[in-house]
Order: structure tokens, then C-alpha cells, then sequence
């Protein structure tokens, strides 16, 4: 997993348990420790974004989305000075 062109470093405290059971993890997976702990955070990077980026809606409040995008309000009168003459 390591880059050659890699040059940012990442560094962080462990409490020795912690650190012994990564060592463990990483052993038994064949990589080196800093390979291991690279793909668990990247890993855990991407699931925590793509969950951010996904909107989840229920049934109700997609028809109801959908209803409002198909129905949208009239523009109010702030709205349409906000926009500028002509709207």
C-alpha cells in the first residue's frame, strides 16, 4: 500500500495495548504496520465520507420532495428583490 511518492507523514499516540494489538493485526495480515494501519484508516476515511455524502429519505419525505419540486411556493417578495429586476 505504501507510495514511493508518498510524503506527508501521519503520526499519533497509541497506548501500548493498542499498539501491540495493531503489531498482532498487521503480523498476521503480512503487512507492515504502518501498510496496516494505512488501509484501516483509509478504509474508515471513505465509509465516513460516503456516509456524509448519501441523503437518506423516507418514503413520506421523498413523495413529499418530489411534490415540492414539482409544486415549488410562489417567490416572495424578499426573494424576488433578491434576484434583481425582471423576476
Amino acid at each position: 500500500m505504501a507510495d514511493s511518492a508518498s510524503t506527508e507523514r501521519l503520526g499519533f499516540r497509541v497506548d501500548p495495548r493498542w499498539k501491540r494489538l495493531i503489531e498482532e493485526a498487521a503480523a498476521v495480515s503480512g503487512q507492515t504496520v504502518s501498510s496496516f494501519a494505512l488501509a484501516a484508516l483509509l478504509r474508515q476515511a471513505r465509509k465516513t465520507l460516503r456516509e456524509q455524502r448519501i441523503l437518506a429519505l423516507s418514503a413520506r419525505d421523498g413523495e413529499r420532495l418530489m411534490a415540492a419540486l414539482d409544486n415549488p411556493p410562489a417567490p416572495t417578495r424578499a426573494l424576488r428583490k433578491l434576484m434583481g429586476p425582471g423576476t
